[in-house]
């Protein structure tokens, strides 16, 4: 039988810990050498966790092992990922190997965390999610110019290309009154005619063309901005880094459908719920909201890819 074990370390692995919205180190399926051609990788519950295959690692003596990574989606433990052979998956046949995944909640006290891939939306939540045990929404922050790309943890000190700075963010949950609604942006960008979008805290509208689609495809339809509160840069970071990224500014949460920014966050649908736009919204007109709410950054591992995967 094949075996899991950590890419960094070779060490087996039998259980791999997380927090929601976490993802592993990077983790090789070796086969054994009477394992079928190929393989596929089943977990259960399905709700509970996410496997990424990231590509082939080659090993000298052995077949190329299938590098993946997991991914935390909601609290729980038991939860089992196996490698199977696709042509053997009926009933009662054993996988070719295992390994257990137990994912708690994150320790972290802000409202909202964002870890590379995806936003948790942890505490303070909109009717629509109070019920809701999955509030992952995909999101990507950091750039790519086709020869380097920045969206790792590594490049948080890259002024308008790295991702955002690991730290503490706020956000205001009023309406922005420059562009409180559609039409009202609409109307703007009618008598201006430029792309000088309304700026300011608090949710803002941003005007779209007569098909709905958005007038400035780099921000999208809606945008918030992100005023920092404490930046604490990575501790995996360089002291010049670290420097540059505590001055970094000018983030925002916006709904474009780029999968890269100068280092604002990209936020877009949950997996199984609605848009985090809709949520905020809803949210902002919610009678029991706060007039604020933070978010934290924390990326684990330098390496950590911070382009969502998923969107809908």
């Amino acid at each position: 039988m094949g075996k899991f074990t950590w890419q960094d370390t070779g060490d087996e692995i039998r259980v791999v810990k997380l927090a929601v919205a976490e993802e592993s180190a990077p983790i090789l399926y070796t086969p054994d050498t009477a394992d079928p051609p190929n393989v596929m990788f089943l977990w259960s519950p399905a709700s509970a966790v996410h496997v990424t295959e990231v590509g082939m690692v080659s090993t000298t003596g052995t077949r190329p092992s299938i590098k993946v990574t997991i991914t935390g989606l909601e609290v729980g433990g038991g939860v089992v990922v196996s490698a199977w052979d696709p042509a053997s998956t009926a009933v009662g046949q054993r996988p070719l190997a295992q390994v257990a995944v137990e994912v708690s909640e994150s320790t972290s006290k802000a409202d909202l965390v964002y870890t590379g891939k995806w936003l948790y939306w942890k505490t303070s939540l909109p009717p629509s999610l109070q019920n809701a045990t999955m509030r992952l929404f995909a999101a990507s922050s950091g750039y790519t110019d086709g020869q380097t790309d920045y969206r790792y943890a590594k490049y948080q000190g890259v002024p308008n290309a790295g991702p955002i700075p690991a730290g503490q963010y706020q956000l205001s949950t009023a309406f922005n009154q420059l562009s409180p609604d559609r039409p009202t942006a609409n109307k703007r960008w009618a008598a201006h005619w430029d792309l000088n979008l309304p700026s300011g805290e608090g949710i803002t509208y941003l005007p779209t063309n007569p098909d709905g689609s958005p007038v400035s495809t780099p921000w999208g339809l809606t945008r918030t901005a992100l005023t920092p509160v404490a930046i604490t840069p990575s501790k995996f970071l360089s002291t010049n880094d670290a420097d540059t990224a505590k001055k970094r500014n000018g983030f925002y949460l916006h709904d474009s459908r780029k999968h890269q920014t100068s280092g604002c966050i990209e936020v877009g649908h949950a997996i199984y719920h609605t848009s985090f736009f809709m949520a905020l919204i809803e949210y902002a007109r919610y009678a029991k909201k706060k007039k604020r709410l933070y978010l934290s950054v924390q990326y684990a591992d330098p390496n950590q890819f911070t382009r969502a995967e998923h969107w809908a």
